[in-house]
C-alpha cells in the first residue's frame, strides 16, 4: 500500500509535467518522429534530401544565433566556422551511416531519442544532484543514468525482435547502445555549454516544445561527428 506522501509526490509530478511543455514535446515527437522514420527508411536519395533540409536549417539557425552577438569580428568568425564545420562533418557522418544501412540508422536515431526521453522523465521524477550545474542547471545525474537505462532497455527489445546477423551477442549490442547513449548526452551537454556561452536559452523556436533545430539535433550531431571520425581516421 502506497503511503499518502508517495501519492502526493506522484500527483505533484503529474501536475508539474502538465504545467511544463511535456505534452507539447510528446505530440511533436510523435508526429515529427513518425514522419522522420518513414522518410529515413526509404534510404537514398529521399533520406539524404530530408536530412539535408535539417542540416541547412541548422546552419542557418547557427548563423542567426551569432548575428546579434556583440563580439569582435574575429571571435564571431571563429565561432561561425567551427559551428559550420561541426554541422557539416556530422552531416557527412550521418549521411554515410544512412547510406550504408538505413534501418541501422533509424535504430540509432531511436536509441538517441530514448536517451533523451528517459533523461527528461527520470530527471523530473527523481531529481537529485545536478550533473553539470555550471553548464546546464536542469540536468541531473538521475536523468543521465535514467537516459542510459532507457536506451539499454530499448536495445534489449531490438535484440528480441530483430535479427542481427553480424552481431550475435546481446552484450555486444548493449556496449554499442551504451556508447551511443553516452555520446548523445555529451552532445546535449555540449550544446548547452555553447548556448550558455552565447547567453541564449534555445537555439530557435521552429519546433514546438523543443526549441530550434539545433536543440533537437544536438545529440544526433554528436553521433554523426563520431561516425565521421571513425570513417576518416580509423
Amino acid at each position: 500500500m502506497l503511503l499518502p506522501s508517495t501519492n502526493n509526490e506522484n500527483v505533484a509530478l503529474v501536475k508539474s509535467l502538465l504545467k511544463s511543455n511535456f505534452i507539447q514535446r510528446t505530440l511533436t515527437t510523435l508526429i515529427l518522429g513518425s514522419f522522420s522514420i518513414f522518410v529515413l527508411l526509404q534510404g537514398y536519395p529521399y533520406a539524404h534530401i530530408y536530412m539535408g533540409v535539417f542540416l541547412v536549417g541548422a546552419i542557418v539557425e547557427w548563423i542567426c544565433l551569432l548575428w546579434p552577438i556583440q563580439r569582435s569580428w574575429l571571435k564571431r568568425s571563429t565561432w561561425l566556422i567551427i559551428g559550420i564545420l561541426f554541422i557539416a562533418c556530422s552531416g557527412v557522418g550521418l549521411g554515410i551511416l544512412s547510406y550504408e544501412n538505413s534501418t541501422i540508422f533509424v535504430g540509432v536515431l531511436l536509441l538517441v531519442w530514448s536517451t533523451d526521453i528517459g533523461a527528461y522523465l527520470f530527471g523530473r521524477w527523481l531529481k537529485g544532484p545536478k550533473l553539470a550545474p555550471s553548464i546546464s542547471p536542469n540536468k541531473t545525474w538521475s536523468g543521465a543514468i535514467g537516459g542510459i537505462i532507457t536506451c539499454l532497455c530499448l536495445m534489449t527489445l531490438f535484440f528480441q525482435f530483430y535479427n542481427f546477423s553480424s552481431v550475435q551477442t546481446l552484450s555486444t549490442l548493449l556496449r554499442y547502445a551504451l556508447l551511443i547513449s553516452v555520446i548523445s548526452e555529451i552532445g546535449d551537454l555540449f550544446e548547452s555549454w555553447v548556448k550558455r556561452k552565447l547567453n541564449v536559452k534555445d537555439s530557435g523556436s521552429i519546433i514546438p516544445g523543443h526549441g530550434g533545430i539545433l536543440d533537437r539535433l544536438d545529440s544526433l550531431l554528436a553521433i554523426g561527428l563520431g561516425y565521421f571520425c571513425i570513417k576518416v581516421f580509423w
